[in-house]
């Protein structure tokens, strides 16, 4: 009876605890801030890689 009680619940908390669940929408990447914390980024590592 308890391995029972055990396959009707386990599955209730697993959807219960969203793990069957999508992940959620990444940001979106093309807004102006990100767009220049990229370019800070890539200018930081290209001077990085000239000083090699």
């Amino acid at each position: 009876m308890r391995f029972l009680q055990l396959m009707v619940l386990l599955p209730a908390l697993w959807l219960v605890s969203g793990c069957g669940s999508q992940p959620a929408e990444p940001p979106p990447l093309d807004d102006a801030a990100t767009r220049a914390a990229i370019e800070e980024e890539d200018a930081r590592v290209e001077a990085e890689e000239s000083q090699q």
